[in-house]
């Protein structure tokens, strides 16, 4: 009937409201984060690869840019340092990022079997591009970044993980 079409009509225009009042809330220019993945490397003409633990603290330096510094464990310890520009698409939720970052090796956790540990010196550093994905999720962002590290070696990341505003 008529009136059932008007009451349909009034709660699309109540949804599309609430939507765009939804979309024009900012987040937090700070944020933290934790992930979890893989980490392929090699140098000295092997290759290994073992599971990556992270945790990242960033700002947002503009709407787009932001900088971020992390740590990555894995068979090394790994310190980052990425600079982030972040193309936002999907009515300005879904988001993908491309970075530049900078990788410092700390120290051997562990060796793996065929790949020994002075493949990648301990104090080395590399740089490398990255892509990344975020999709929000209520005041946490789940993110999906492959990062690629070149130097004296070369070390391929592949993570997911929750940022959350700060």
């Amino acid at each position: 009937s008529e009136a059932e079409g008007r009451d349909a009509r009034e709660k699309a225009e109540r949804a599309k409201l609430l939507f765009r009042e939804l979309a024009s809330l900012d987040d937090s220019a700070a944020y933290m984060g934790f992930n979890i993945g893989m980490s392929r490397f090699s140098g000295g003409g092997s290759t290994a690869s073992t599971v990556d633990f992270g945790g990242l603290m960033g700002y947002q330096i503009m709407p787009r840019f932001s900088a971020e510094v992390g740590v990555d464990v894995f068979s090394y310890a790994q310190g980052h340092l990425d600079a982030r520009y972040r193309i936002p698409f999907a009515e300005k939720y879904v988001s993908s990022s491309v970075s530049l970052g900078m990788g410092y090796i700390f120290a051997t956790i562990s060796e793996n079997r065929g790949f020994t540990s002075t493949n990648i010196a301990s104090g080395s550093m590399r740089f490398g591009p990255g892509f990344g994905l975020d999709i929000p999720l209520l005041g946490a962002h789940l993110r999906a970044d492959l990062r690629y590290y070149m130097g004296d070696g070369s070390i391929f990341m592949g993570t997911y993980g929750i940022l959350y505003q700060i």
